[in-house]
C-alpha cells in the first residue's frame, strides 16, 4: 500500500511545482530593451557589413574640435587626402541623449571637412559618420573629447 501512495504523492509534488513555475513564467514576461528588436538586429548587421567594407578601404579619420564646430580629416591608404565626400556626422553623448544630433559636413580643402555650429556641452562624444564618394560608402565611428 505504501508504494502506490508514494507514487501518487510524488506525482502531486511534480504537478504543484510545474504549476508554480508556470505561474512565475506567465507573471514575469521578458522585458524588451528595444521596441523592434528584430529590425534593429537586421540594421546592426547591415552596419557591420558597411563597417567591414570601410575598413577594407584603408581610409583614416581624425577629428578635431574647436569653438565653432568640428574638423574631420580623411586620408586614404596612401595618406593622400580623400576629396569629394558628402554625408552627415552623428554626435552622441553617452550620458545625455537630449544633446545628440546629426549634421551635414561641408568640404574644405585637401580632405578636410567641417561641421559648423557650436557644440554646447564639453566632454566625451561619440562621433560617427556615413559618408559617400561617388558610389563608395564610408562609415566610421570614434570617441573624441570636446572642450569649450
Amino acid at each position: 500500500m505504501r508504494g502506490p501512495l508514494s507514487i501518487v504523492a510524488g506525482l502531486g509534488v511534480v504537478v504543484v511545482v510545474n504549476l508554480c513555475v508556470t505561474a512565475l513564467a506567465v507573471g514575469d514576461p521578458p522585458v524588451l530593451e528595444a521596441e523592434r528588436p528584430y529590425e534593429q538586429g537586421q540594421a546592426h548587421e547591415a552596419r557591420l557589413v558597411a563597417l567591414r567594407r570601410s575598413v577594407a578601404l584603408g581610409w583614416k579619420t581624425r577629428i578635431a574640435a574647436d569653438g565653432a564646430g568640428l574638423t574631420l580629416t580623411v586620408r586614404g591608404r596612401d595618406d593622400a587626402p580623400v576629396r569629394g565626400l558628402t554625408g552627415t556626422l552623428t554626435l552622441k553623448r553617452p550620458d545625455r541623449a537630449d544633446q545628440d544630433f546629426d549634421a551635414p559636413i561641408t568640404e574644405g580643402h585637401d580632405g578636410v571637412y567641417r561641421l559648423d555650429g557650436p557644440i554646447n556641452l564639453p566632454g566625451v562624444w561619440r562621433v560617427s559618420g556615413a559618408l559617400r564618394q561617388g558610389d563608395t560608402d564610408f562609415v566610421f565611428g570614434e570617441r573624441t573629447w570636446i572642450q569649450r
